[in-house]
């Protein structure tokens, strides 16, 4: 039997054997470009876990990793391997995080375009769910797989228009309890009418499936939104969308029954033989389980803007949304603000303020768990110095804090990192 830890790097040399096959697959390509690279990280965080008891720990980690991309005259193909080698001064905090990522785009006329996006990510929900949702539940290992392809078409000038589907499936460690294993699937439908040539108008329509493996819990999630995508001056841009949902909560919940034309013999509880008996015949059978739904329906606004003002040395990124966000306890009703601004102090040195809000609540929402209300606020300075070419240097500090009803409380967390990450040249190759 192989140990946990060599089946993390089995799968990771799977990984890297994937990208391979891959990335030779398509012979008639016209010209293939690399960019590996590789960084190492230490990092000090006071409070790790992010719960009331803090626990602080030191992280060391290094990380490979290689973009590639394959274009030709009508289709381009990008991508990234990630590989992340995570060691703690608590052993039992280790992991062998990877990624990987494919974006395909095919071009088959001036009017229409197909394109696929593939993802297989393995890390851990305090990495993944807690950037999406601001739920800090537990820190478990999390895989997630995904394929989404689309279909564009252009009818007119100004008229366009895109189809989506998107399936995923995301499963936990098998030792957690509370967290549901779930496969999300996603079918969309959007129009884009060019008013003028800074202005875009949109409407969509979005149909979702949360469901657990076994069935028992489903949520059918249905939403339809109308956007505004403008160039407001050169220096800056509005994207947003505004609407409605509907979600239906379908809960089964089983129990053991005797099946029809029999009854319940309570003697047999005593005697040992099978408890449902023909009043008829007189014969005994077992029990069956017995499914009741529950349905709930609640609605709600969904919101999604993205406002940006860029210069040469600055760019500024305000975002606001409200949805509801798949996640280990089912579709959480969520809040979101996020301010973040860049700015190029030299040729070699830059920063970023990144502030992050959330609001994540059990009202309205779709869980199989009674999750606590909670707020997540994040604060992440930092600054990358280029030294030359290949080598570049980062440093950043990260404050999070996270307050939840009931017992749980707040909790709060104060790290700061070093990375130095080393890119090699770009490497291209033409077939």
């Amino acid at each position: 039997m192989l140990s946990i830890k060599q089946k993390e790097i089995r799968n990771h040399f799977q990984l890297l054997a994937s990208a391979f096959l891959l990335l030779t697959s398509a012979a008639h390509a016209s010209e293939w470009s690399f960019e590996p690279s590789v960084s190492g990280l230490i990092s000090y965080d006071d409070n790790y876990r992010l719960t009331n008891t803090p626990t602080s720990s030191t992280e060391w980690s290094l990380k490979p990793s290689s973009d590639f991309s394959r274009r030709t005259e009508t289709s381009t193909l990008t991508g990234s391997v990630d590989l992340d080698f995570r060691r703690f001064d608590d052993a039992n905090l280790n992991t062998n995080d990877s990624r990987l990522t494919v974006n395909y785009d095919q071009q088959f006329s001036p009017l229409s375009r197909f394109g696929l996006n593939a993802q297989w990510n393995r890390d851990t929900t305090l990495d993944s769910e807690l950037a999406t949702t601001g739920l800090v539940l537990n820190r478990v290992r999390r895989s997630q797989k995904q394929l989404a392809p689309s279909y564009s078409h252009a009818f007119t000038e100004r008229l366009s228009g895109t189809a989506s589907l998107s399936a995923q499936q995301v499963r936990y460690a098998r030792t957690t309890t509370g967290f549901n294993d779930y496969d999300y699937t996603t079918a969309s439908g959007q129009l884009n009418w060019q008013y003028s040539p800074r202005t875009t108008f949109t409407g969509a329509v979005d149909l979702s499936r949360y469901e657990t493996p076994d069935t028992l819990f489903q949520v059918d999630n249905r939403q339809l939104t109308v956007g505004l995508k403008s160039e407001l001056t050169e220096l800056m841009s509005l994207n947003t969308s505004a609407g409605m949902r509907s979600t239906d909560t379908r809960i089964k919940t089983g129990a053991l029954d005797c099946p029809p034309g029999t009854v319940v013999d309570f003697i047999s509880l005593f005697t040992g033989q099978l408890p449902c008996v023909d009043p008829v015949t007189g014969l005994r059978t077992s029990p069956i389980q017995v499914f009741n739904t529950t349905k709930t329906t609640n609605t709600g606004s969904v919101l999604s803007a993205e406002l940006q003002r860029g210069t040469e040395t600055n760019k500024l990124t305000a975002t606001i949304s409200r949805s509801v966000t798949p996640s280990a306890t089912g579709l959480v009703n969520s809040s979101q603000i996020r301010l973040r601004l860049d700015h190029e102090f030299s040729e070699k040195l830059s920063g970023a303020f990144d502030l992050s809000w959330y609001r994540s609540t059990s009202k309205n929402s779709a869980t199989t768990l009674n999750t606590p209300d909670s707020t997540f606020i994040r604060i992440q300075p930092s600054l990358n110095w280029q030294i030359d070419r290949q080598w570049r240097f980062t440093t950043n500090y990260r404050y999070s804090q996270v307050k939840r009803t009931g017992t749980l409380g707040t909790a709060t967390s104060n790290a700061l990192s070093l990375v130095l990450d080393y890119r090699w040249p770009k490497m291209a190759v033409s077939r």
